[in-house]
C-alpha cells in the first residue's frame, strides 16, 4: 500500500490503513502536524470508523480510498499532479456499501452498492437541509427528536427532546466515541437507554402502553422521530434573495416537520462511513429482502455506512470533460482570481491608454472561454457581439483576460430561484404550510427552485427543478442562492425569534393557550469554539389560526453546534464475532454503539408534544 504524505489527506477523506473495511476510517481531525515541514509525511489523524470508535493513524499508514465531500463546482487538481492543471467538478455519484446485522446467522453482513436515493436517514431532517413550504425556501439549523423508549414489560414512553441530555445509553465500559451529528442523531433505535435520574424522567414521560413503575430504568429505543425544526428562511418565490423582504415576511422560523417539504441536502451533509440509516419504504427489491435490515423484538435496526465509492465528472481546464473517474485520483484545490475554466465569461484587458478616434474609452472585448493551455498560460476565446452571439475564435495569453464581472453567472450545483415575470401574481395564494403534512393532499410546488446541472457556452444555464423536470435559462432569469454552514446562519438569527401556534398533535390542544420557555443546548465536540449564552424561543397557540411576529432577543448569541461530538463510552451489548469472507465482509460491532454523558439539541420545546 503506497503511503500518503499528510497534505494529501483532506478532512472528511476516507481512508484505508490495511485490508478489509474493518480498516477504513474517515478523516475528522489532523491531530499533529509536523514541525519540520522538510521531514514532510509526518502526521497524526484521527480517524471514525463505521462502529463510530476512533483511532490515530500515521499519514504513512494511510491511502485515500474516496472523496464522497466532493461537490459540484468544486475545483480540483490531479492527485498525481501530472499538469498542474485545474479542473471543476461537473457531477457527482456516490454509492453505498451498507453492514447489517444477521441476528440469526450473528454475523454483520455487507450489503455493496446502494444508492442514497433508496434510503432515508434516521431523523427526517438534517441540519443544513434545504426545506420549502409553500412559495419559501429555508434551510434548517436546529432539529429536536422524540424518542420512544419499551421496556421488558412492554410498556411503552415516549421522551421529548430526548436528543439534549435527558437519555443516555447504557455505559459498558471508557471507549471514546465520535458521530457526526449534522446527519445523524444521538440515539438510534435498538440502543439500550437510561437516564440520569429515571424515576423522575420516565415518571414524567407520556406512556404509550401501560404505565411508570420504579422498576423502569433501562429501556430500549423503539422509535426517533423528528417532532420540530428551527428554520433560517433565505429565499422565496416572490422575493428571490432579498434578505430584508425575505425575513420581514417569511413564516415562522420554528416548523412542524410534517408542514416542510424535503429539497436537498446541504454539500456539507455528504455521506460518510458510520451514518446511520434505512431504506426507504417500497425500496427493498425481492432480491434485497434477505439483506434488509432485521427487526428486534418488532424495533427497526438501522443500518451502517460501512464504504462510500464516488465518482466524479471533471472539466479540465484544456476543455477535456473526463467522466465517471475515481474521486480518488483528484483532490481540492485552492482558486485563485487569475484561474479561468471553460465557460467564463471574460473580457479583454485593453491597454490603459487605449481610446478611439473620439477619445472616447474603447469598450472591452467580451468573449467565452473554451479551453486553456496550462503550460503556456494561452487561451481559446470565443468573442461575442453585443447580441452575445459567436464572432471569431482567437488565442490569447490568460494575462489579456478577466472574468466578466457585469455577466450573471451560475456556477455547477449552485441552487437557483426561477425569477417570476415583471407583474406575475403566480403562488401569491399558496397557503403557507403546504409540504409533507400527512393530511395534506396538495402536493407542495417544486417548480420554481432547483439545482445547475449544466452551463452552456452559449450562456444558456441547464436546472434540474424540484418538481424533476429541466429546462435551460439564461442567468439574468434565476437568482442563485449563497449556500451558506448551518451554524452561521444559526448566529444570524440570534437576534430575533418566532412566536408562533403551530400545533403538531391533538393532545396539544390542552396547552394551546399556554407559554413555554425553554433554553437552547447545542452539543459540542472538543475542537469547538461554543458561546453559552442561551436565547430564549417562545411558542403560544390559538386554535385553527397562525399567527407570527418578531420579537428582539435580549439574550445572548445561540450556541453553534459544529463538526463532531465526542463521545465517552463503549457498546452496550456484545456482537458474535464476525467472519470474513471473499463474498461478505464484516465489522465488528459495526451495528452497535453506546453513549453517555453528552449535551446534545436542546431545542426549544415549542413543538414538544403536552402531557398532561
Amino acid at each position: 500500500m503506497a503511503a500518503v504524505a499528510s497534505h494529501d489527506v483532506e478532512l472528511l477523506d476516507l481512508v484505508s490503513f490495511g485490508h478489509t473495511l474493518r480498516h477504513h476510517g474517515l478523516v475528522v481531525a489532523h491531530v499533529v502536524e509536523a514541525d519540520d515541514h522538510d521531514s514532510a509525511d509526518i502526521g497524526t489523524f484521527r480517524l471514525l470508523l463505521a462502529d463510530n470508535t476512533v483511532v490515530y493513524k500515521n499519514a504513512s499508514d494511510l491511502r485515500v480510498v474516496d472523496r464522497s465531500h466532493l461537490q459540484p463546482g468544486q475545483v480540483v487538481g490531479s492527485a498525481s499532479g501530472d499538469d498542474g492543471q485545474l479542473g471543476v467538478v461537473t457531477g457527482v455519484t456516490t454509492v453505498l456499501d451498507l453492514a447489517k446485522h444477521d441476528s440469526r446467522l450473528g454475523e454483520i453482513h455487507v450489503i455493496p452498492g446502494v444508492s442514497p436515493s433508496a434510503l432515508r436517514r434516521v431523523r427526517s431532517f438534517n441540519l443544513g437541509d434545504f426545506v420549502v413550504s409553500g412559495p419559501w425556501l429555508g434551510q434548517v439549523v436546529e432539529v429536536s427528536i422524540d424518542v420512544d423508549v419499551m421496556f421488558d414489560d412492554g410498556a411503552v414512553c415516549r421522551v421529548t427532546n430526548a436528543d439534549s441530555n435527558k437519555l443516555k445509553q447504557v455505559d459498558a465500559g471508557s471507549n471514546t466515541f465520535f458521530y457526526r451529528h449534522q446527519m445523524n442523531a444521538l440515539l438510534d433505535p435498538g440502543e439500550l437507554v437510561t437516564a440520569p435520574d429515571p424515576g423522575s424522567l420516565f415518571k414524567g414521560a407520556r406512556w404509550l402502553n401501560g404505565s411508570w413503575n420504579p422498576d423502569h430504568k433501562f429501556g430500549t429505543v423503539t422509535k426517533v422521530e423528528t417532532s420540530g425544526v428551527h428554520v433560517c428562511w433565505i429565499a422565496s418565490m416572490h422575493h428571490g434573495t432579498d434578505k430584508g423582504l425575505v425575513k420581514a415576511s417569511a413564516p415562522s422560523a420554528y416548523q412542524n416537520p410534517n408542514d416542510l417539504t424535503f429539497f436537498s441536502a446541504a454539500f456539507s451533509c455528504s455521506w460518510g462511513v458510520a451514518d446511520r440509516c434505512f431504506f426507504r419504504n417500497g425500496n427493498v427489491t425481492d432480491d434485497d429482502e434477505s439483506e434488509a435490515p432485521t427487526a428486534q423484538a418488532g424495533v427497526e435496526i438501522p443500518m451502517v455506512v460501512a464504504n462510500t465509492r464516488t465518482s466524479v465528472d471533471v472539466l479540465w481546464q484544456d476543455g477535456t470533460l473526463q467522466r465517471g473517474i475515481s474521486s480518488a485520483t483528484v483532490v481540492p484545490s485552492e482558486l485563485v482570481d487569475e484561474d479561468l475554466f471553460p465557460g467564463d465569461h471574460v473580457v479583454g484587458v485593453l491597454p490603459i491608454d487605449a481610446t478611439g478616434d473620439s477619445g472616447t474609452e474603447l469598450a472591452r472585448p467580451v468573449g467565452v472561454i473554451r479551453s486553456l493551455h496550462y503550460g503556456d498560460r494561452t487561451a481559446c476565446v470565443s468573442w461575442l457581439n453585443e447580441a452575445r452571439e459567436d464572432v471569431c475564435d482567437d488565442t490569447v495569453t490568460v494575462y489579456a483576460l478577466k472574468s466578466d464581472s457585469s455577466y450573471p453567472s451560475a456556477d455547477y450545483g449552485d441552487i437557483v430561484i426561477r425569477l417570476l415575470p415583471s407583474g406575475s401574481t403566480s403562488g401569491e395564494i399558496t397557503p403557507l404550510l403546504q409540504g409533507n403534512k400527512k393530511n395534506n393532499a396538495v402536493a407542495a410546488d417544486l417548480s420554481w427552485v432547483g439545482r445547475v446541472v449544466d452551463i452552456l457556452y452559449d450562456g444558456h444555464v441547464q436546472v434540474k427543478w424540484g418538481d424533476g423536470t429541466m429546462s435551460m435559462v439564461l442567468p439574468h432569469e434565476i437568482v442563485v442562492v449563497e449556500e451558506e454552514r448551518y451554524w452561521d446562519l444559526l448566529d444570524k438569527m440570534h437576534d430575533w425569534v418566532v412566536v408562533d401556534n403551530i400545533i403538531d398533535a391533538p393532545e396539544e390542544l390542552a396547552a394551546a393557550n399556554t407559554h413555554t420557555d425553554h433554553d437552547l443546548q447545542n452539543p459540542t465536540d472538543d475542537n469547538s469554539t461554543v458561546e453559552d449564552d442561551n436565547p430564549t424561543t417562545k411558542r403560544t397557540g390559538l386554535l385553527g389560526l397562525a399567527t407570527q411576529s418578531l420579537l428582539q432577543m435580549t439574550n445572548g448569541v445561540v450556541a453553534r453546534c459544529k463538526g463532531y461530538m465526542q463521545l465517552s463510552s463503549s457498546t452496550s451489548s456484545k456482537l458474535p464475532k464476525p467472519t470474513y469472507e471473499d463474498t461478505t465482509e464484516t465489522i465488528d460491532a459495526a451495528m452497535t454503539r453506546n453513549i453517555v454523558n453528552v449535551n446534545g439539541h436542546n431545542l426549544a420545546e415549542e413543538g414538544a408534544k403536552a402531557d398532561d
